[in-house]
């Protein structure tokens, strides 16, 4: 068989395609085993992202670094892609935005080079371990810097410390199963402020863009900025998400940071809890 007949199409569906994409099982039958574990994708530019393939009864997908290459495009819903198998291990993948036009930038590229150094910061290495413990309510401070020399740390709010703090109203509320922060809007256009002492105590590591996703799986690029008073905040796409959903004063955000195995951060889930 041509190696241009080795080819698949998918649409980048988050619901089903943000954690891993599903190799068609018409296209696995083609291969007559000759595929391996380890693979590579690469892009237009001929950029290279190694990824994982595992198998199980559902049928077999790429997983372990699926995830970057999806976040490193800013895959969108909708985004229609091209696979092309070399018949041992590589894929080329071709993009589509729904426009139908061909998307050839990837977008940490697109941004500013001496933006991206600025913001490449390392999170502190952690003061304690893995398993995350139960903190106080966000309004008070620690005296300890965390690593950040000169700056305290505030102890974030959880659905647990809503919870604790007004059961009949959140009682209902389930609890994310990953790290995870309350955020109230102090001001419309406010910016939205990543707990430092969530991040060193996951020791989670976040990746330049990250998707931010919402409760019907719509999803935003934003890019992370690291301040140089130690400070990690969303940044340009942010502003996006907000306008959308229409965010007003005193609304809560619950963020949940989903982080793969090497404890980085490649996306956000986000459910909005309207003030009333």
């Amino acid at each position: 068989m041509a190696q241009s007949d080795l080819e698949f199409f998918k649409v980048y569906l988050p619901e089903f395609s943000a954690q891993h994409m599903c190799i068609p099982p018409d296209f696995v039958g083609l291969l007559k085993g000759t595929i391996t574990a380890d693979a590579t994708l690469r892009d237009f530019a001929g950029k290279n992202w190694k990824v994982r393939l595992e198998e199980d009864e559902k049928g077999l997908f790429i997983k372990k670094g699926w995830q970057e290459f999806a976040s490193d495009h800013s895959l969108k819903f909708g985004d229609f892609l091209i696979f092309n198998f070399d018949g041992k291990r590589q894929f080329d993948v071709k993009i589509f935005g729904t426009n139908g036009c061909l998307k050839k930038d990837v977008l940490c590229d697109a941004l500013p080079k001496t933006h991206l150094q600025k913001e490449a910061g390392k999170i502190p290495e952690p003061t304690s371990n893995w398993k995350r413990k139960n903190f106080e309510n966000g309004s008070k401070t620690s005296e300890k810097s965390g690593g950040l020399s000169g700056v305290k740390c505030k102890r974030y709010t959880t659905v647990e410390s809503l919870q604790r703090s007004d059961v009949c109203k959140y009682a209902s509320l389930v609890v994310p199963e990953n790290p995870h922060f309350v955020s109230t809007l102090a001001k419309v256009f406010s910016t939205l402020y990543i707990p430092r002492l969530m991040l060193q105590e996951y020791r989670i590591t976040l990746n330049k863009i990250v998707e931010i996703r919402d409760e019907n799986g719509r999803i935003w690029p934003v890019r992370i900025n690291h301040r140089k008073d130690g400070r990690v905040l969303l940044a340009a796409g942010w502003g996006n998400f907000r306008k959308f959903h229409k965010l007003v004063l005193k609304d809560k955000l619950i963020i949940e940071l989903i982080v793969d195995g090497t404890r980085k951060c490649h996306q956000m889930r986000v459910q909005v809890l309207r003030h009333k």
